[in-house]
């Protein structure tokens, strides 16, 4: 019985998404697309700002760490 519950329910909860997925997408091609677009236009910018930003993060962290590295080095 228990089966019978999770494959009824997860069937319900794929069925809301398509038709979720199915009414985005009617309203999308109804008028707002250029609102979509934009804001996809917007995470991909952020994407790439978090993307840079975390790499000289990252290239900062490890020339500290090869700075002390060294210095470490140099005292023994």
């Amino acid at each position: 019985m228990e089966e019978f519950l999770d494959a009824v329910t997860g069937g319900a909860i794929w069925g809301v998404g398509f038709g979720l997925a199915l009414g985005l997408t009617r309203a999308v091609s109804t008028g707002l697309r250029p609102f979509a677009k934009n804001a996809v236009r917007s995470v991909v910018g952020v994407s790439e700002w978090v993307s840079t930003t975390i790499e000289e993060g990252r290239e900062s962290a490890e020339d500290l760490y090869h700075e002390a590295q060294a210095e470490r080095k140099g005292r023994t």
